[in-house]
């Protein structure tokens, strides 16, 4: 006899096009649905650009409140306790601030995973402004002390939570999923630029994400200026953001310098490039690093936490570069296609392979949801397949 699935509640304000939405329809994709029934809740009207049809499509049940904050404010709370309390599932996760502040608020009966996919401090004041974002950071950060299982989407946002912590928060790295982001042949690459109108014999560098402060992307743009003396260089920024037509500015209608506007997916440019860059002064786990990283583009990076850990197990890899250094960025540009590509691309891919790959992730989460379920009845059972900054 079939026992019972395991119901898991996911609790997010909408599920627009974002970095945190992509790694949630990534987790779903392979969930064990043998074992869970997962049902998602949305909080709000959702925007234009949104993932709701993706995760429609993978047989999930999404209950849509759609309530506008003056209809929050008024009924939200008695609304949304009255549809989990119809779910009744076994387990709530959550992410965002207003996902974790709401739930951890009014449902403290059921046991409730909390995902931090950043650390407030360090993203907040430069996403909404210094005075704003701290005020948010200091209000998110005072509701997570309330969890009893916080994780990071990375093992440096986990350390940063768990310093003000009596118990460590635990980490679960982002994944990619490998089954369509993967390299692809070199004359595939060459088809690809020439479809996309792009020179075949020069080294394309690529950015893609937010054109934001936080992104620095104007640092990126400047070393790339000095960098391509002999003009061998091209470099794809991807994205839009309040930041682009001042870079616009700066490029100075330099032939070498494309923008593109963001698309629904970025697999073909990623296929079509070389090498990627971020210059980003805060991250979480960066999705748009590790899907080119699985494509096979060696990454030149800012040196922040987030970016090292993604090259734990391979400490030689040194195409990294101190946050707003134009000088060091462009030396690393001109450096990193002195070296061995076919070498690079497969080292790098390999970090992907083996340590943050979507179907691993979704692994972790369905050992990190039996253990805290096994906790109630059984306190000693320790599933550890997720990661412990306990000890690091």
């Amino acid at each position: 006899m079939r026992s019972k699935l395991i119901k898991v509640l996911y609790i997010v304000s909408t599920l627009k096009k974002s970095g945190p939405t992509n790694q949630l329809y990534n987790l779903l994709k392979y969930l064990d649905r043998n074992l869970f029934d997962p049902i998602i809740i949305t909080l709000s009207p959702e925007p234009k650009e949104t993932y709701y049809k993706k995760i429609e499509s993978l047989n999930i049940l999404i209950v849509s409140l759609n309530l506008s904050r003056i209809q929050w404010f008024c009924s939200g709370n008695k609304l949304l306790r009255k549809t989990v309390h119809e779910i009744n599932p076994d387990i709530m996760q959550t992410q965002g601030i207003r996902s974790d502040s709401v739930t951890l608020k009014i449902f403290s009966q059921y046991p409730i995973v909390t995902v931090l996919r950043c650390y407030p401090y360090l993203d907040y004041p430069l996403r909404y402004g210094r005075i704003m974002g701290t005020l948010m950071a200091i209000k998110h950060l005072s509701v997570i002390k309330k969890s009893l299982n916080p994780i990071g989407c990375s093992k440096s946002v986990a350390k940063e939570i768990s310093k003000n912590r009596i118990y460590p928060a635990k980490f679960i790295q982002n994944g990619v999923d490998l089954e369509i982001y993967q390299p692809i042949p070199s004359k595939d690459k060459i088809t690809k630029r020439s479809l996309l109108n792009l020179p075949i014999d020069k080294s394309i560098f690529i950015y893609t994400g937010s054109l934001n402060s936080r992104k620095d992307v104007k640092t990126l743009l400047m070393a790339f200026k000095i960098a391509n003396i002999d003009n061998n260089f091209i470099l794809l920024i991807v994205g839009n953001g309040p930041e682009k037509e001042k870079l616009k500015t700066l490029a100075n209608d330099e032939k070498s310098i494309l923008f593109i506007d963001f698309i629904l997916s970025v697999l073909d440019y990623l296929h079509a490039s070389d090498y990627f860059v971020s210059s980003s002064t805060a991250e979480g786990l960066p999705n748009s690093v590790v899907e080119a990283i699985a494509c096979g583009l060696p990454p030149i990076l800012s040196d922040i936490p987030p970016h090292r850990e993604l090259f734990e197990k391979l400490p030689e890899y040194d195409y990294f570069f101190p946050v707003g250094n134009i000088q060091e960025a462009a030396k690393c540009l001109t450096n990193i296609i002195k070296n061995d590509y076919k070498k690079l691309s497969e080292n790098v891919i390999k970090l992907i392979e083996t340590d943050f790959n979507a179907y691993t992730m979704s692994l972790k989460y369905e050992d990190l949801y039996k253990q805290i379920l096994a906790s109630k009845s059984h306190p000693d059972l320790k599933i550890l397949s997720y990661g412990d900054t306990t000890n690091q």
